[in-house]
């Protein structure tokens, strides 16, 4: 199918009701065939992994639930597991943390069944996030491992990165300052694409926190802000906001409370301007 007809149809599914009911009466409207119904699932999941970096949470939801309902109606295994799994790290992003972790679990016993073993690694990841936002950081360090040491021998650079980046916000739960380091480091080398270049952002920013508990603000400040020029060029608002709120954490050690108050202004609107599932999340800011 032609990109602006698989468009046309996503407006028109994210219309509908997510419900059993009102996916199959929209699908016998649309008189859409069998091959034509799968192409449109993978278009809604492609289209929720972009939400997924870009951080839109209720988008993601709205295209996960949906592509797994048309899915689940054709019996179209693969096609509900990755559903289940974009589902699954909304939910997570706005804090369902029982609802993700049920729908996490659903798509990683498909994958399983499906002997997708990228596709179990890619849910295990989001059930690591999970586990530590419910304080299990042992369980999320060692989950995310594997996950590391799959993608990263797969040569999949995305999903290394964004393992990577999970990797280090459990390591500074756990108080692991050179885990942090390493991991972060491990991002700017290998991520080179200029889409991804957020994820390096994000990695300056998390070296830059290192050095904001240490007490070396000016040293923080530094990271900042290369961290929020990256962002910036990047077109990542989240990642930007970020940076702004950590520059004005920084200002505010230093004293300097004109500056600090000028950079959480400048964060709480980027915040805004995205809209309220920006700016009621559990500062996603902090999740990966």
């Amino acid at each position: 199918m032609e990109l602006q007809a698989l468009e046309n149809l996503t407006r028109t599914i994210i219309n509908a009701d997510a419900t059993p009911e009102a996916i199959s009466r929209q699908l016998e409207t649309l008189r859409l065939s069998k091959s034509e119904s799968m192409a449109l699932v993978d278009f809604l999941n492609d289209k929720a992994q972009r939400m997924l970096y870009g951080e839109h949470p209720i988008k993601m939801l709205e295209l996960g639930e949906r592509a797994f309902l048309i899915a689940d109606q054709l019996d179209y295994e693969k096609g509900k597991a990755y559903g289940l799994l974009y589902t699954g790290v909304s939910q997570w992003f706005t804090s369902d943390l029982g609802e993700s972790l049920k729908n996490l679990l659903k798509a990683k016993r498909i994958f399983v069944a499906l002997d997708n073993e990228e596709g179990r690694i890619k849910a295990l990841l989001y059930e690591a996030c999970v586990y530590r936002t419910m304080g299990d950081y042992d369980q999320s360090y060692l989950d995310l491992q594997r996950c590391v040491e799959f993608f990263s021998k797969r040569g999949n650079t995305l999903w290394e990165a964004t393992a990577l980046l999970s990797l280090g916000i459990t390591c500074e739960q756990l108080g692991d300052d050179k885990g942090v380091r390493r991991h972060n480091q491990r991002i700017i080398k290998i991520v080179t694409q200029p889409e991804l270049q957020w994820m390096v952002g994000r990695a300056l920013d998390g070296i830059g926190t290192i050095y904001y508990k240490s007490g070396q603000n000016k040293k923080a400040i530094e990271y900042y802000e290369k961290s929020l020029a990256t962002c910036r060029n990047s077109q990542h608002p989240v990642g930007e906001a970020r940076a702004l709120n950590d520059l004005g954490m920084a200002y505010q050690q230093l004293g300097d409370n004109r500056k600090a108050s000028h950079h959480y202004h400048e964060s709480l609107r980027i915040r805004k301007r995205g809209g309220p599932e920006r700016s009621t999340m559990h500062l996603s800011l902090q999740s990966w």
